[in-house]
C-alpha cells in the first residue's frame, strides 16, 4: 500500500469541509491501512461475500453508493463500482467513506470516534454499529491492534 496516495485521497475526501490537520490525515491513513491489512491483506484484487465484497477494502455496494454521494455532495469526480479493480479508486472509495463515517460521527455529537468505533461502522454499517451503541466487536479489536502496531 502505498501511504502517499492514501494520504492524496484521504486529503481529496476532505474537500472543503473543514480545515484538518496533517496529523488528522495520517491518522486516516493508518485507519485505512489498518482495515485494508484486516478486510484483505491490502489485496486490491479481493472479492468476498461472494462477490458482494471489492477489493483492498472489501467495499460493499452500499457503501460505495455512500461514498459517490458524499464525493458528489462535495463536488468530486464519482467512480462506478464497475471500476473497483483500480487501486487508485479504491483509495479515493474508501477515503471517502472514512471520511463520511466521520462526518456521521460528528453529527451525532462524537467529534474523535475512536478507531474500534470507526471499524464497527465499516464492517456492519452506520445503522447496525449504532444500534449496538458502537461497541466494539472482535473484528474492530483486530483493526485497533494493526492500527497500533503501525504507529510503533
Amino acid at each position: 500500500m502505498k501511504s502517499a496516495g492514501l494520504l492524496a485521497a484521504a486529503l481529496l475526501a476532505v474537500g472543503a469541509l473543514r480545515p484538518v490537520t496533517l496529523a488528522a490525515l495520517q491518522e486516516d491513513v493508518r485507519i485505512l491501512g489498518a482495515i485494508a491489512a484486516v478486510e484483505s491483506g491490502h489485496d486490491h484484487r479481493a472479492v468476498g461475500d461472494r462477490g458482494a465484497s471489492l477489493g483492498a477494502w472489501q467495499m460493499q455496494r452500499i457503501a460505495w453508493d455512500d461514498a459517490n454521494n458524499h464525493r458528489r455532495r462535495l463536488g468530486l469526480p464519482q467512480h462506478p463500482r464497475s471500476s473497483w479493480h483500480d487501486p487508485a479508486v479504491q483509495q479515493d472509495m474508501a477515503a471517502s467513506f472514512l471520511r463520511l463515517i466521520r462526518q456521521r460521527f460528528a453529527a451525532h455529537g462524537i467529534a474523535r470516534p475512536t478507531v474500534q468505533q470507526i471499524a464497527v461502522v465499516w464492517n456492519r454499517g452506520w445503522d447496525a454499529a449504532r444500534r449496538t451503541g458502537f461497541r466494539p466487536s472482535d473484528y474492530a479489536e483486530r483493526v485497533a491492534n494493526v492500527y497500533r502496531l503501525q504507529g510503533r
